[in-house]
């Protein structure tokens, strides 16, 4: 029985990702199929190449965070509340314990809602 190659960490893909490996040189690197390096892209959610910008931002319990800007508003929001934020199948999304708007979320990040014309 083989033993599943375990995946490396976000910060090692897109770390490589910016060095501008593509996904084919990633599973050359760590010894695996196509396929797998697409799974943990997918999984770990790594951004494409192309939109791999960092940011340095202040997270709510005073730790600098970096934050990819390939992420969506509310990926951002997630990364910037931390635990406080969490997101609940039946009830949507939940920040300190009550549910909230999406509007509500990325403010309380400290982000910008964008506004529809």
């Amino acid at each position: 029985m083989k033993t599943p190659i375990p995946a490396p960490d976000r910060a090692e893909l897109v770390r490589m990702r910016q060095q501008g490996l593509t996904r084919e040189q990633i599973a050359e690197h760590f010894g695996v199929a196509l396929s797998r390096v697409k799974r943990w892209i997918k999984e770990l959610n790594v951004p494409p190449d192309g939109f791999i910008r960092k940011e340095k931002i202040q997270h709510s319990e005073g730790e600098v965070l970096t934050i990819d800007h390939g992420l969506t508003l509310v990926e951002r929001a997630k990364n910037v509340l931390g635990p406080r934020m969490v997101e609940d199948r039946n009830r949507g999304y939940l920040l300190d314990g009550r549910p909230v708007r999406v509007d509500i979320l990325i403010r309380a990040a400290g982000l910008e809602v964008p506004v529809k014309r």
